[in-house]
């Protein structure tokens, strides 16, 4: 319902000018996709930001959460652009039925670990993602166009020092607080997206939505929306799609030729450095370090590994998908971006930095001694056939890691993401890595 009109402007409830003078000086930076559907999770990503010039060099820690500060009613604020007008109208959210208040705490004691609380140098900042809530899409309405406008708050919880030296003490709501000790967060800052029907409805969605809930049914229709791309089965990436000046990879993938049907199986994923593309003399390349997560848990529908099976010894091929969550799950931690070090020994794994000539190679477990990626029905006689489609390089480098020990990337706190930052690979080229051959095994008893 909606309960006011005006411009983006009049909905902020603290700005700059409310900043009090002995507190720590903070904003709030969102972002988000530029369209929203309206059956399919859309995540914002906040990012809490101490200023560098600030009233004290000293490190504070302070809370603010995403379900309290953001979703919630004195949090984000919803407002529909009116085309025909000009101007916005305020979009009033149900934040009462059917959910259970969380209750006010009037402390939090630091130990390290509260999910909600950060500790912030000058200059620091933290990021983090939730998705939008389903209370939310029940307002939203189909081809209309909505800004969420972060209000600003006035946030009495919060401490000079470091979470370590404040261990086990009580942070407290502080009423008492003089208007020059409140922490007020200014507002201002705000995403716009278009929500959206999908053209063709998820058959399953209201059986699944009934069943497991709303937010459930958008994760699932997700799923299904990427496997239904995935049948489309775009062509792999070609060697005339390598971008000229880049570093050219090629990928091999070697396996046995029979699984049991009972037993362990694997391939082996081998990645080379062949030199620079559109340079003859490979010899004289350059070393290059590379992140590499996009061969694992490759981004694009289009990348990564396929599979076929035939049931007739060969004559006919269709396409299967293999519940291969093993290969790179996605795990999704409710925290800051973790900055690393490309070169530090604990992320081996992770990066990866080859001369010209030289080889990295991975495992893949398709199957253990008892579970299997492999279709449920999967029967003695089955042949399969298993190509690596390609992918794209999100980061990548020339040197070698002694060349990197400075170079630092953000990562996903999970690790096993994607590099969140820098978001453009320093200008450089994208690396494109073309498809695999194709190998071919059998199931056996």
């Amino acid at each position: 319902m909606a309960t006011g009109k005006g411009d983006v402007e009049s909905f902020i409830r603290f700005e700059e000018g409310n900043l009090s003078p002995e507190s720590p000086r903070i904003s709030v930076k969102l972002s988000a996709p530029s369209h929203l559907s309206l059956t399919l999770p859309y995540q914002i990503r906040f990012t809490l930001r101490r200023a560098q010039s600030d009233t004290r060099d000293q490190t504070c820690i302070l809370r603010w959460s995403p379900t309290i500060d953001a979703f919630s009613p004195s949090g984000l604020v919803l407002l529909r652009h009116l085309a025909n007008e000009g101007g916005y109208e305020i979009i009033s959210v149900d934040h009462y039925t059917g959910l259970v208040p969380l209750p006010e705490k009037d402390a939090i004691v630091v130990n390290g670990h509260n999910q909600s609380l950060w500790e912030l140098a000058l200059g620091g900042h933290v990021s983090f993602v939730a998705n939008l809530p389903e209370r939310y899409y029940r307002v939203l309405r189909a081809d209309e166009t909505y800004t969420l406008l972060y209000p600003g708050i006035e946030d009495t919880m919060w401490e000079w020092g470091r979470m370590k030296d404040n261990l086990g003490a009580r942070i407290k709501r502080e009423v008492s607080f003089t208007p020059g000790q409140r922490l007020v967060i200014p507002g201002g800052d705000r995403v716009t997206f278009t929500a959206e029907s999908e053209a063709q409805p998820w058959p399953d969605r209201a059986r699944v939505e009934a069943s497991d809930g709303f937010s459930i049914a958008n994760s699932q229709e997700q799923q299904w929306r990427l496997n239904q791309i995935k049948r489309g089965i775009p062509s792999p990436i070609s060697v005339s799609e390598r971008v000229p000046g880049t570093p050219a990879l090629t990928v091999t993938i070697v396996c046995a030729v029979t699984v049991q049907q009972q037993g362990t199986f694997e391939v082996v994923m081998k990645v080379k450095y062949d030199g620079v593309v559109g340079h003859a003399n490979a010899s004289h390349a350059p070393a290059i370090i590379f992140h590499t997560q996009a061969f694992v848990n490759p981004r694009d529908p289009r990348h990564g590994f396929r599979a076929y099976r035939s049931r007739d010894k060969g004559r006919n091929w269709e396409s299967c998908e293999l519940d291969d969550g093993s290969l790179g799950a996605s795990l999704f931690v409710d925290g800051p971006d973790i900055v690393v070090s490309v070169a530090q020994e604990d992320m081996n794994r992770h990066f990866a930095s080859l001369l010209p000539g030289e080889e990295w190679s991975t495992k893949l477990l398709l199957q253990g001694s008892d579970w299997s990626c492999l279709p449920d029905d999967s029967v003695p006689g089955d042949v399969f056939r298993y190509s690596f489609a390609g992918t794209a390089l999100e980061w990548w480098d020339w040197g070698t890691k002694d060349d990197h020990k400075d170079t630092f990337v953000s990562l996903p706190p999970w690790l096993h993401g994607h590099v969140t930052k820098p978001q453009d690979n320093g200008g450089r080229g994208t690396l494109m890595v073309p498809g695999s051959d194709v190998v071919e095994f059998v199931m056996t008893e």
